[in-house]
């Protein structure tokens, strides 16, 4: 019995030997980043001065998340069979946005920038510059000078941006109180624009009833209390003329 015993513990798998991992995690211009919050399963580790973080772990396979303020949090899931050498890269949160506006050939002088809610004026060159900007989010813009149409978009932010932008010239025969007003952007998240001042608007769901209302011009109407559906805006210009807009709201 006591050999049969002996026999059998000395069949025992051996236990499980942990293996080394070991990170090193650095900016996108390949500066290692020190401070970051390395989280594997119920471990939470800070890398050092030189971006490395490392901790031991049985085979298998995990997720790993890093997290650094100012930075975008990632995640990356690794299969672990040996000593393992792991390389992660952080994206900044923030961006810088560069408008460029010519009128032809030559710089436009002073013009308006306005993005989302932020109005400034470009240097006499044509630059105006946003830094500091929310990444991953839309924006929408836009570019206003005396004697020039106004010039209005929107776009996705996923890197520092160069937006060049070319105005044109209001000829004689152009009235811009005639032109029709636009929404941007459309579909609305939260807020949106009106290209041309309105005395009043307002906004019907699709049964008719009227759910907001808009007494005076503003850079930019707030509807994030809505639910999501398609509006009827109706608008009253400046100059008295009337007009209806498709709005959706996401």
């Amino acid at each position: 019995y006591y050999i049969d015993y002996l026999k059998s513990s000395l069949s025992l798998d051996p236990p499980p030997v942990p293996f080394n991992v070991s990170f090193v995690i650095e900016n996108e211009a390949g500066e290692n980043l020190s401070g970051v919050s390395v989280a594997v399963e119920d471990t939470r580790l800070l890398s050092d001065e030189d971006g490395g973080a490392s901790l031991a772990l049985d085979s298998g396979t995990y997720q790993v998340s890093f997290s650094k303020s100012g930075y975008i949090t990632g995640t990356q899931t690794f299969n672990l069979k040996g000593d393992t050498l792991i390389s992660l890269r952080l994206l900044s949160s923030l961006a810088t946005v560069e408008f460029r506006i010519q009128e032809g050939e030559n710089f436009s002088r002073y013009p308006k920038v306005t993005l989302n809610d932020v109005s400034k004026n470009a240097s006499s060159l044509g630059i105006a510059i946003f830094s500091d900007v929310a990444r991953k989010i839309n924006y929408s813009y836009s570019i206003e000078k005396d004697g020039m149409q106004t010039v209005t978009s929107d776009f996705f932010l996923n890197n520092d941006t160069t937006i060049h932008v070319q105005l044109s010239p209001i000829t004689s025969m152009e009235d811009p109180l005639e032109k029709h007003s636009r929404i941007y952007p459309n579909p609305i998240r939260d807020k949106f624009r009106m290209s041309q001042e309105i005395k009043e608007a307002k906004l019907y769901d699709i049964t008719g009833k009227e759910v907001v209302s808009f007494y005076r011009n503003q850079s930019l109407y707030n509807i994030s209390q809505l639910p999501q559906g398609v509006y009827l805006l109706k608008t009253v210009l400046i100059n008295g003329k009337e007009e209806s807009m498709k709005l959706v709201k996401e």
